[in-house]
């Protein structure tokens, strides 16, 4: 069977179970905070215009040209603001095109905004994350969990950049919270 034996033909009304996939994923970034307002605000207006559409769709919402090009476009806009608040991200994404300098500024960025991220990558700090919402920015558990998220596409050579980029970085003084959390 092809994948396109099973799909509802485009002109059909989509099935009440895409309905409920989207509200689940949509609600679970929503708790979670990984979702910014303007983006749920767009969320929910776009659901309650395709279930009041949903007998009776729009010409636009039935072409599969018109769906495809705001489906790249909707990819487009998530890479563009999931590469937005990870510093760590874009440097991994700079360091695999070759692109060391930027590679390095945003990494420079991302240990600026939390110290941990380097400790987490490297296994250096090993523990694992259940309370999601508790991952306070700067705090080990947001370094926990982003290390839990992406920690495998790290190369070891991304590796490698990463522990010289941190053996080039001025020594702070240690805190007693920072002790506290290396400690684990």
């Amino acid at each position: 069977m092809s994948r396109r034996g099973f799909r509802v033909a485009v002109t059909d009304p989509r099935p009440k179970s895409a309905w409920l996939l989207v509200f689940v994923a949509t609600a679970t970034l929503a708790i979670t905070g990984q979702l910014e307002p303007w983006a749920l605000a767009a969320t929910s207006a776009a659901f309650a215009l395709s279930l009041w559409r949903r007998p009776f769709p729009f010409a636009w919402q039935t072409n599969p040209w018109f769906l495809n090009v705001l489906m790249m476009g909707i990819t487009t806009g998530t890479t563009i603001v999931a590469l937005d608040g990870e510093p760590s991200t874009v440097a991994l994404a700079h360091f695999a095109a070759g692109a060391e300098a930027p590679a390095r500024k945003a990494l420079d960025t991302a240990l600026a905004a939390n110290a941990h991220y380097g400790k987490t990558l490297l296994g250096r700090i090993r523990r694992r994350v259940e309370n999601v919402a508790g991952a306070q920015p700067g705090s080990v558990e947001e370094a926990l969990l982003y290390a839990q998220t992406y920690g495998d596409v790290w190369t070891d050579d991304a590796k490698k950049f990463l522990e010289k980029a941190l053996a080039d970085r001025p020594k702070a003084e240690p805190t007693a919270r920072a002790e506290e959390a290396d400690a684990g």
